[in-house]
């Protein structure tokens, strides 16, 4: 078992996790409790900025679909089994939703997803399906 004592162990398994090593179940790593935050944020900070850089990756979501949904979700304002006030509206015009992607496209969002409440999307009158298509304009 491999067991971390203080902070100066933090600064030593995030230069480890950089150079390869992968934590498992068979270190002790109540040090995690234990350690000094701002030692722990520090080594994390570190970690995060060699893999990852100062790149945020964002997502958007448009709601593609509102309401009515058949689905019995507990959580969720859009089942008919849940009276709600959400907004009820039939599937999103096509030109709307590329409309929508082109300005999270400009605004530099990395992904735009359509959510709606089945697990198919069709637009009757488009005739297109989002599952399996290109991305916009084809990309």
């Amino acid at each position: 078992m491999n067991r971390m004592n203080n902070s100066g162990d933090i600064k030593k398994l995030a230069d480890e996790i950089i150079q390869g090593r992968r934590i498992n179940r068979q270190d002790h790593l109540t040090v995690f409790l234990t350690c000094d935050l701002e030692e722990l944020c520090k080594g994390a900070d570190r970690i995060r900025e060699y893999f990852c850089g100062d790149k945020v990756d964002l997502c958007t979501i448009i709601n593609g679909r509102s309401g009515r949904c058949g689905e019995d979700c507990k959580y969720c304002a859009q089942s008919v089994h849940n009276h709600t006030s959400c907004e009820i509206y039939d599937f999103l015009d096509y030109e709307e939703i590329i409309r929508e992607a082109l300005s999270n496209e400009k605004e530099g969002v990395d992904r735009f997803s359509i959510v709606t409440h089945t697990d198919q999307c069709i637009n009757a009158n488009s005739g297109y399906t989002t599952s399996g298509s290109p991305g916009i304009d084809g990309r």
